[in-house]
């Protein structure tokens, strides 16, 4: 996927273009929404308490489209007007997804259609490298700056829901974390992300896999890859030169050796640090805005409850 500031580079002006009326927030929001589950495979496999194969296929699910229009529903039930912003917060899903799309990652795709069809869609037209990618984070940075000129946070549709909107905040953050779980066995049998190739040990000889930016460490012996499971892979075939973060895509010679049939070298950590500022943008952005509401009680009582609006 691109950085967060690719995305906010497109999806902010493009929300501007379409609806003048939409504060800044609601549109960060939805440049982050898709990448949650991420977000949470990341600080959930910190802990060690869970494999590796496990929290990948329920990130999976977690991100598909219909899970995201949960999460969506879920902040909307805090807005002034929820429909609108239930529809701004899934245009901005469908749209970051699209654009992940467009971004080349080997054995990876976006599951635009699942639970229908765990098919991913993956259109492959540039890498984080490349020219576009750059452009993208360059532009990124110049909206996330002008946003802090031309509009300061503001928490001014923010409402304190009912007890109907409550309930169905509730509802709606449940099934956004326990809806990906009976979703895992069909991303297993989808073998998305290699994830029924690399638990299934013993079946793995012949079978094709591809790995997304993991390391590679070229050794005076062996070249190895330590994949996201945790395990390390002896390298094989056209194995890179040096040592770097990869893309690789090959097939099983045993269950612990993978000959390579082609490689990409990502160039150092940059999409990383742009992806942290971007997500610390967004974070501060909202925190801004929460502390504006707060800090208004008399807008807060009139904001207050009414499930009715629109």
């Amino acid at each position: 996927m691109p950085a967060t500031l690719g995305h906010i580079a497109l999806q902010v002006p493009l929300g501007r273009v379409l609806r003048q009326d939409i504060d800044t927030k609601w549109l960060l929001a939805g440049c982050i929404i898709p990448d949650l589950p991420w977000i949470l495979q990341r600080l959930a496999g910190a802990t060690g308490l869970v494999a590796a194969l496990d929290l990948r296929a329920y990130a999976i699910a977690q991100s598909a489209l219909a899970v995201s229009l949960l999460f969506c529903a879920l902040l909307a039930a805090f807005a002034l007007r929820p429909m609108l912003i239930f529809a701004v917060l899934s245009l901005g899903c469908l749209v970051h997804l699209l654009l992940d799309a467009f971004q080349t990652k080997w054995a990876n795709g976006v599951a635009l259609a699942a639970p229908v069809s765990w098919e991913l869609t993956s259109f492959g037209f540039f890498w984080p490298e490349d020219f576009t990618s750059l452009f993208l984070l360059a532009l990124g940075t110049f909206v996330a700056i002008r946003l802090c000129w031309i509009a300061p946070p503001s928490g001014a549709d923010l409402v304190r829901p009912g007890a109907g909107r409550l309930t169905l905040a509730g509802i709606c953050l449940a099934a956004y974390l326990v809806l990906p779980v009976p979703m895992m066995p069909a991303v297993e049998a989808a073998n998305l992300h290699g994830v029924a190739t690399l638990r299934q040990v013993a079946d793995r000889p012949g079978r094709a896999i591809a790995f997304d930016r993991n390391q590679v460490t070229v050794g005076p012996q062996d070249t190895t890859l330590a994949a996201w499971t945790g395990e390390q892979f002896r390298l094989t075939g056209a194995v890179p030169a040096q040592d770097g973060l990869y893309s690789l895509s090959g097939r099983f010679i045993s269950a612990t050796e993978v000959e390579v049939l082609a490689s990409h070298r990502h160039a150092g950590p940059l999409r990383d640090i742009a992806s942290y500022l971007g997500l610390l943008f967004v974070l501060l952005w909202w925190a801004a805005s929460l502390w504006d509401r707060i800090k208004q009680p008399e807008r807060a009582g009139r904001l207050a409850t009414n499930d009715g609006r629109k």
